[in-house]
């Protein structure tokens, strides 16, 4: 049998955007067996790889930017299952995952001419795992700064105005969000606020209009 290769996520803990050290490379050579010329497969292993690859999938998603409603269906059952694992003591993949799938999000929902309804529902179908991951200023655990980041970045993309006087849900978590303790999250989210927001009047202004 030819060698086998995976990547591990080892660490994510930084404070930039790109919070992920370099991926360990981890060769199994020949069949993966119990002696100790060859590692393991725990079912650690397997879930750190399980969560990589789902996280190659929405990555692909969101790069190619086709909103429709299989996609949209996609990404919010992923988001429902990585927030799900979020609980307890997840991995850094798990972490990781969570941060893919907002994100993947954010570029299929928030890029031009995407109609508004479709933003809507795909947010409400989410809307359980925003405000759960707000809960108890859940992400200011340093572990999860990455889903943070992640979440002002998804809100800031598909922000939509005030129906009937009341605010929109991007609204209402980026003003909590921009006292959050990470930099990244707050430095965002506080943009969002005073550029492409109106906080007087709840209107949106597109990226490319906004203030600075």
């Amino acid at each position: 049998m030819s060698n086998i290769k995976i990547l591990r996520l080892e660490v994510l803990h930084d404070e930039e955007l790109s919070a992920v050290e370099p991926y360990q490379e981890t060769s199994f050579g020949g069949k993966i067996n119990n002696s100790t010329n060859h590692p393991v497969f725990s079912h650690s292993n397997f879930r750190r790889s399980e969560s990589w690859v789902r996280v190659r999938a929405e990555f692909a998603l969101g790069f190619l930017q086709h909103p429709d409603s299989v996609v949209a269906h996609s990404l919010a059952m992923a988001c429902t299952d990585a927030y799900r694992n979020l609980s307890g003591d997840p991995t850094p993949a798990e972490v990781m995952e969570m941060h893919t799938t907002l994100f993947a999000i954010g570029d299929c929902f928030g890029a031009v001419n995407v109609d508004q309804q479709d933003v809507y529902e795909v947010r409400d179908s989410i809307r359980e795992a925003l405000r759960g991951l707000m809960d108890n200023n859940r992400t200011h655990n340093r572990t999860l700064y990455p889903v943070s980041r992640a979440v002002a970045y998804v809100l800031t993309f598909t922000a939509q105005p005030r129906r009937g006087g009341e605010k929109d849900i991007a609204e209402e978590l980026l003003r909590e969000l921009r006292d959050h303790p990470d930099t990244t999250t707050r430095s965002l989210s506080r943009w969002a606020l005073e550029n492409r927001i109106d906080e007087t009047t709840g209107d949106i202004l597109p990226l490319v209009h906004a203030k600075q």
